[in-house]
């Protein structure tokens, strides 16, 4: 009795749903009577009527729910009988409700035939008087509907649940969805009750969809499995309806978990010649198979972003989760056609092709779900294992990460799910800082190029990266000579090549030139304006970026050809166009000069080499203290924050104040007020770990009270 009850209560609140959905939301339509049903065949002498009875009322207490389309779908997905529809839809065709009961008729008996006219006799005979009534001319289309259903009747329906050719390909010429959506529910419920069976009764299974041409990759396969992704999640979503109010919605995810070994199962029968044919080549198995798991993903990532655009705040992400993260760990072990490290590769490549397609710009409401899929053990540590494939998508999802709390981040305040967020993003840099420091390295350039400006301590987390080979050098080591490191020399690797990072290719073209030739920086100053500056006003900060450090790479190439120190590089094309840059351009430009200089400090490399060297010669050869000041503001930014800090940042700056050629300390805007006074002093201190600090007179320090 308790569970009847429950059943019910779980389908009369589907039903309510139903009732209130938007007319133009037909594809939750078939999902929810298709949950309602489900529920009815939990408890099939109660629900059903129930849900009836239930019905009859919401006509009766409210005109706005005499809508035919959730009613045929009723009936369709056997959720109501029509025998139980009869004498109320009776009573509308007599009263003044002629038009509903007609044009439920019309879609259960002549459209989509899943129920016949024998079976709601009372409508029927309502529906006869009512034309009578109405005579010749007003009453004859009312007439001719009723011989139409009388006729699709004698005809006999469509073996609509049944695995039969006429309807599927009825509806692949796109007249019968319906035939194919009960095609698709007989499916799904003989699948239920097989896959828990074993590998054998799954294949034979399998071997149905087969020579029912089910697996054949067409456009009829996929609105199958789109048919059966609609129905899995509105029955999970359904199920957690009946929770308590107030207490976290209890889901059942046996439809889903269901769907998600159905879905791998059509993958492995599509790599699987048809009965009586021979084997497939290995070759052309696994490229099926490929082929099919990759339409599987597609489809399963319409459905979610249809559902989520349809659903808006209401959108429940958990049944894709379970769906997204079951996949993600049978990939490598459930999918026979797949196997070897080329299958494996495209399975996680298609899975990763899923995650970029419903990333959170597309889909906010997943963006919990999609971080913890992006990170999960199944996924991540896996695509990181693989440099060739896994690196450059990791990438890709990654940046999608930065990108969608970018926006949020340059706010005074943040909202607490995007708090949330940030966090989870700041833990997956921590992670791959940890265990694969080498692809932030690479991709430091991709990273900077989507983190805000405000976003310091990510920024720092990026740059701090160095090869787990590497053993960094103390930055605070007394008298460290850098230039005689032996790491210093090397260039470092990057995913892309620097020039692929400038747009412009006359731009490349005249920086290659000027490096290696000379002369013509003026030129190419105002060319590169052109490329870095915003129509309507402000800069392009990836373009700055992008040019500063192909300039840089530029340099260091050309000077390592001729045998020419990495400082004397610096002071060469570098620094003319970098010097000219900052002269031409206005505070902003400056800004973010210096930040596009300050990203490529990091470990000891050629470029971290450099780019101090060109750093530092800007700040002794600035023409004005504003400049001084500005540079000092860009490095004093990154050290301010909590640890990590990149290494080629802690040795400028450490260089700069120590150093007595920068006169450091005798800048004024180093004690321009006691607060700067302090903090500078603080800054310096643990900068030097309380070693002398150099520079003009050394910072200033406490005078004994009188």
């Amino acid at each position: 009795a308790r569970r009847g009850a429950a059943a019910s209560a779980a389908a009369l609140r589907a039903l309510s749903r139903l009732l209130e959905a938007p007319p133009s939301a037909r594809s939750l339509h078939g999902g929810l009577s298709s949950a309602v049903a489900t529920f009815g065949r939990l408890e099939p002498t109660r629900v059903p009527k129930d849900v009836a009875t239930a019905l009859v009322h919401a006509w009766s207490a409210n005109e706005m729910s005499l809508r035919p389309a959730p009613v045929v779908d009723l009936l369709r997905s056997r959720a109501v009988q029509a025998r139980d529809l009869d004498a109320p839809l009776a009573r509308l065709a007599v009263g003044r409700h002629v038009e509903f009961a007609a044009l439920v008729v019309q879609g259960a008996c002549v459209e989509h035939r899943v129920v016949t006219a024998a079976e709601l006799p009372a409508t029927m005979e309502a529906l006869g008087k009512a034309a009578a009534a109405q005579g010749k001319g007003a009453g004859d289309s009312l007439r001719q509907l009723l011989e139409a259903a009388r006729g699709a009747g004698r005809r006999g329906s469509l073996p609509g649940d049944a695995a039969g050719g006429a309807a599927a390909a009825a509806d692949k010429r796109g007249g019968d969805r319906a035939g194919l959506r009960e095609q698709a529910v007989a499916l799904f419920e003989e699948w239920a009750r097989v896959y828990e069976q074993g590998r054998g009764a799954a294949a034979a299974f399998v071997a149905q969809l087969q020579a029912a041409g089910l697996t054949r990759g067409d456009e009829t396969t996929e609105r199958l499995l789109l048919i059966l992704l609609e129905l899995c999640t509105a029955h999970c979503v359904a199920s957690g309806e009946s929770s308590p109010a107030g207490a976290p919605a209890r889901l059942n995810f046996q439809a889903v978990d269901a769907f998600s070994k159905l879905a791998l199962y059509v993958v492995k029968g599509t790599g699987q010649a048809a009965p009586g044919q021979p084997a497939l080549p290995p070759q052309e198995r696994a490229q099926r198979s490929a082929a099919m798991l990759t339409k599987v993903f597609s489809v399963a990532a319409r459905g979610l972003v249809a559902d989520a655009d349809e659903q808006g705040v209401g959108f429940n992400s958990r049944p894709y989760f379970r769906l997204f993260s079951t996949w993600a760990a049978d990939l490598t072990s459930a999918v026979d056609g797949l196997e070897g490290e080329q299958g494996r590769a495209h399975a996680l490549s298609s899975l990763a092709q899923l995650y970029l397609t419903v990333q959170p710009l597309r889909v906010p409401a997943f963006a919990f779900a999609w971080l913890e899929l992006v990170s999960s053990r199944f996924f991540m540590p896996k695509m990181l294992a693989n440099r060739a494939m896994g690196w450059e998508l990791f990438k890709r999802l990654v940046v999608s990460a930065l990108k969608f709390v970018e926006p949020a981040l340059g706010e005074a305040k943040l909202s607490e799910p995007m708090r949330v967020m940030y966090r989870g993003v700041l833990r997956v840099l921590l992670v791959l800082l940890h265990d694969e420091p080498s692809f932030l390295c690479e991709n430091h350039a991709a990273f900077c190029d989507a983190i805000p400006l405000t976003c310091v301590q990510l920024r720092n987390l990026v740059l701090s990266a160095f090869p787990r080979a590497m053993r960094l050098p103390d930055p605070f080591t007394p008298n460290l000579k850098v230039d005689m490191l032996p790491e210093i020399a090397q260039v470092p690797r990057m995913a892309v090549e620097a020039e692929q990072l400038v747009p412009s290719a006359q731009l490349r073209s005249q920086m290659s030139a000027l490096v290696q030739q000379g002369g013509g920086s003026a030129r190419l100053v105002a060319d590169a304006l052109k490329t870095l500056r915003k129509q309507g006003g402000g800069y392009h900060t990836a373009a700055i970026n992008g040019f500063v450090l192909h300039l840089g790479a530029l340099a260091v190439g050309h000077a390592q050809a001729k045998g020419t120190p990495v400082p004397a590089a610096a002071q060469g094309a570098p620094m003319e166009v970098m010097r000219q840059l900052v002269d031409q351009v206005d505070a902003e430009g400056r800004y973010l000069l210096f930040n596009a200089l300050a990203n490529q400090l990091r470990y000891p490399n050629a470029h971290t080499h450099l780019f101090s060297c060109l750093l530092l010669s800007l700040f002794s050869d600035a023409h004005s203290e504003a400049v001084q000041e500005q540079i000092t503001r860009v490095l004093l930014e990154r050290l301010i924050v909590n640890r990590p800090h990149p290494w080629g940042l802690l040795v400028s700056f450490i260089e700069l104040i120590k150093n007595p050629t920068y006169s450091f300390w005798a800048r004024n805007f180093t004690r321009c007020a006691p607060e700067i006074e302090r903090l500078f002093q603080s800054v310096a201190r643990s900068c030097v770990a309380g070693g002398d600090m150099g520079g003009a007179g050394g910072p200033p320090q406490p005078q004994p009270v009188s």
